[in-house]
């Protein structure tokens, strides 16, 4: 089977791209400013990164092969997992959380349930000719608890995002960064994170051009003082 550029393929790519960007940037927080936070922001990018690639690849390569986009969409779950469970850690450590180390592990294993789910309940995905995208045919249950588990990490930090623009209301390049990345949260949160209980073929056309959206905006927010300087 010949590869397929197809717009999942592009949204996947691009956010694997842009990913790559903002982990370069919160790297060069940590190793410049030895912020614990930026290290922890960095270790979750990174695996989104990874998140976003293989299914990037999948797409592009096996976008007509079922079985291959099955197994390729279960071993992204699990980069996927451990992403927000680094998410959910940068909350809670911004908080300065003695539970901050719990509350990882805690969500590895619920991710790790997610993954098994993944396997006895397996998606059905299918490449949709018309709309040029791969729909992943998530389980109905499997993606309900899929879609939770996201919701819970990406919420409580879009929260903790708004808080520092709003503690910092009158610090323009703290405010701008923490509404910037803010939004992109938010944007995931409503167009990209909800694929997997609405199910629509327009809905998933929707979450692929609002995952790039959403990094899009939060690539912005993570440059915005180089651009002032």
């Amino acid at each position: 089977m010949f590869p397929s550029f197809n717009i999942s393929v592009a949204s996947f790519a691009l956010s694997g791209l842009f990913s790559i960007l903002i982990a370069w940037q919160a790297f060069r927080v940590w190793k410049l400013q030895r912020n614990r936070l930026a290290g922890i922001f960095f270790k979750s990018i990174v695996f989104f990164s990874l998140y976003f690639w293989v299914r990037a690849l999948a797409s592009f390569l096996f976008s007509h092969s079922p079985c291959v986009l099955t197994g390729a969409y279960i071993l992204s779950h699990v980069f996927l997992g451990i992403g927000v469970a680094y998410t959910a850690k940068f909350g809670f450590t911004s908080l300065n959380s003695s539970r901050a180390n719990s509350i990882f592990l805690v969500f590895l294993i619920l991710y790790a349930s997610d993954v098994i789910l993944n396997i006895f309940l397996p998606n059905h995905p299918h490449f949709n000719q018309e709309l040029n995208i791969i729909e992943w045919g998530t389980n109905k249950y499997v993606g309900i608890y899929h879609t939770l588990l996201n919701w819970s990490g990406f919420l409580f930090v879009c929260l903790i995002f708004f808080y520092q623009a709003i503690k910092n209301w009158d610090n323009k390049l703290v405010r701008t960064k923490s509404l910037l990345i803010a939004g992109g949260l938010l944007s995931s949160i409503f167009l990209s994170i909800p694929r997997n209980i609405f199910r629509t073929p327009t809905f998933q056309l929707i979450a692929d051009l609002g995952l790039v959206l959403s990094l899009g905006i939060i690539l912005l927010g993570t440059t915005v003082d180089q651009k002032e300087k």
